[in-house]
């Protein structure tokens, strides 16, 4: 926390069961945020400001349904971005910005 802002930066959710399977390496990083939102005392809807980055534009679908799951009718302001990761396995990264 940086006064009433929580940045979480660099989350992935890749394992040795999912490596090609984008829904679920997002699913598994939407899990994690939720976590350390919660540990911040933040939930998906303080979201102000998400960063998706996707290794493949073909997978966006995937990623983008796994995306609306979680933050149900709340849209917070996102950019997507396609490129490599570092984890080679990782097929999708996010970062976000939350404020109580």
């Amino acid at each position: 926390m940086a006064g009433n802002r929580a940045y979480l930066s660099g989350a992935l959710g890749n394992d040795e069961t999912n490596k090609t399977d984008a829904a679920a390496q997002t699913r598994a990083t939407l899990d994690k945020l939720r976590a350390t939102l919660a540990a911040s005392g933040c939930s998906p809807a303080d979201v102000a400001e998400a960063i998706v980055y996707v290794t493949d534009a073909a997978n966006l679908s995937a990623v983008d349904g796994e995306y609306r799951a979680f933050f149900g009718s709340h849209t917070p302001s996102r950019t997507t971005v396609r490129c490599g990761l570092v984890a080679p396995d990782g097929l999708v990264e996010i970062m976000l910005t939350a404020a109580r």
